[in-house]
């Protein structure tokens, strides 16, 4: 019998490392992240998820649809180096709402409308990600979002002797922005 052992990146599916970004679809569990969902996360290095937008999909049979872990969730993927989107589908009484097909009944089509904006900000945000990657350069600890060459440097003066050194720092930034 042969043993094979895989490093945790080897075990990587491509599918995660190549794609520009995600939506999670997920219940509320116990007020909380289905374990599933976490342990599932939690077997590949945040490096994986880390510069890419997240929408995040939650349904509940209850009247809430899941709103708290929606909470929970935009904090986890967060910490993933993922970026939540701010719109999100929330899904109360999805039994009602959705078919077995996934067609939405609601009487507002909400649901629908909701998907549709979602869908944009992630394609809109994943775009964005992909073309600052082109002109950044990756370092050891990922892509710095920096394309200037040159930083801008501003003269600082000396506060003068009697002012308030936080409002004359004030003025100061006030002035570098013009």
């Amino acid at each position: 019998t042969e043993i094979y052992t895989l490093s945790l990146h080897d075990a990587l599916p491509i599918s995660i490392l190549d794609a520009d970004g995600f939506v999670i679809v997920s219940t509320e569990y116990n007020c909380g992240i289905p374990p599933a969902l976490s342990n599932m996360m939690d077997h590949f290095p945040p490096a994986s998820f880390r510069h890419r937008p997240c929408g995040l999909v939650i349904y509940s049979m209850g009247h809430s649809g899941g709103a708290r872990v929606l909470t929970l969730l935009r904090i986890f993927v967060a910490e993933f180096g993922m970026y939540p989107l701010p719109t999100h589908v929330v899904i109360p009484l999805v039994h009602e709402v959705l078919t077995e097909d996934g067609a939405d009944t609601s009487q507002s089509g909400r649901f629908r409308v909701n998907v549709e904006k979602q869908a944009y900000e992630l394609e809109w945000l994943a775009d964005a990600i992909l073309n600052q990657k082109k002109i950044s350069k990756p370092t050891e600890h990922g892509f710095v979002f920096k394309s200037y060459d040159d930083p801008v440097k501003v003269k600082s003066k000396e506060t003068p002797a009697g002012s308030d050194s936080k409002e004359h720092s004030n003025n100061r930034y006030q002035n570098e922005l013009k």
